[in-house]
């Protein structure tokens, strides 16, 4: 059945999975890696993103350990380019470049040196004039 990914039952050891989901008409879709497969299908299907409709089929490969599966994955995320996976932004919300060392992290997001000097400013001035209250 089209859009339905059942993974069936897996013997899960210690071992690590790199998975792809797949179009009907092959197109990679989604790149990633887990240790429970049926338990990560479920907390894909759960998530707000209605392209599960696309989903065709599921492959796996599985590795021994995670640090093989991880390099893997890396791999195959910046050659293979799946639709659905995240990418780093590679601009902050001014336009402004992230890479390298102009890349810093304000409030758990990625932002440039620009912006956070810009905001450590306004939250300084926020708290002096706070104190002069």
């Amino acid at each position: 059945m089209a859009g339905s990914l059942n993974v069936g039952s897996f013997c899960l050891r210690s071992s690590h999975y790199v998975y792809r989901i797949w179009s009907v008409d092959d197109e990679l879709l989604y790149v990633g890696v887990t240790k429970n497969l049926a338990a990560r299908m479920a907390a894909h299907h759960k998530t707000k993103r209605d392209v599960w409709h696309d989903a065709a089929y599921l492959t796996y490969v599985e590795y021994p350990d995670g640090d093989a599966a991880l390099e893997v994955e890396r791999i195959a995320l910046r050659t293979e380019n799946p639709l659905w996976n995240v990418r780093a932004s590679t601009h902050c919300k001014r336009g402004h470049v992230l890479s390298g060392s102009n890349v810093r992290i304000w409030n758990g997001r990625r932002c440039c040196r620009a912006c956070c000097a810009f905001r450590e400013r306004e939250r300084r001035k926020g708290l002096s004039a706070r104190s002069r209250e």
